[in-house]
């Protein structure tokens, strides 16, 4: 009722070592055996330390995509005059996220080397507060951009925007 290399369950293991946690004897279960029966490739450390490298790269791919997006979206909204978009928001909070996306696949490339998993972690904690900060003040924009008028003047030839009276309030939608 063995595990070898490449079967047995955990069920199996975990009888043969009785649940005492590691055996010295080779038998029963380590760290090679936990490996072996689950079939991934994660990193797994001899001191029994585990990082899903495989869901750290994706995620942190899909981070690096989402910081682009950030960034474009909180230069678009500074180009268009956004309520709040002077503060920049999107732009630091999308380097925010960019850097721990950068440091996840590192952490991923590279996950016994533990600086990068514990900065990963670390970076990952201040991209929460940056998006949640960034969803607050972008809820709290677009609510007063539309209390803003709306109304704007356009010449039926050129359709052109017209000035009427001097300068108009154009308040445009974020």
């Amino acid at each position: 009722m063995g595990v070898s290399a490449g079967g047995g369950s955990l069920r199996d293991v975990l009888l043969v070592s009785g649940g005492r946690g590691t055996s010295s004897r080779g038998t029963g279960l380590t760290w090679r055996s936990l490996k072996s029966v689950s079939g991934t490739t994660d990193a797994v450390d001899p001191q029994g330390h585990f990082f899903p490298a495989k869901l750290a790269l994706s995620l942190s791919l899909f981070k690096l995509l989402m910081a682009i997006f950030m960034v474009a979206l909180g230069a678009l909204a500074l180009i268009l005059h956004a309520t709040l978009s002077n503060l920049g928001v999107g732009l630091w909070a999308g380097a925010v996220v960019g850097l721990c996306g950068f440091l996840g696949v590192c952490a991923s490339r590279r996950p016994y080397a533990h600086v990068y998993v514990v900065s990963f972690m670390c970076v990952a904690i201040l991209c929460l507060a940056s998006s949640g900060l960034l969803i607050i003040l972008s809820a709290t924009a677009w609510a007063r951009d539309n209390h803003l008028p709306t109304a704007v003047f356009i010449e039926q030839e050129t359709q052109e925007e017209v000035e009427v009276l001097g300068e108009v309030l154009l308040g445009r939608p974020a």
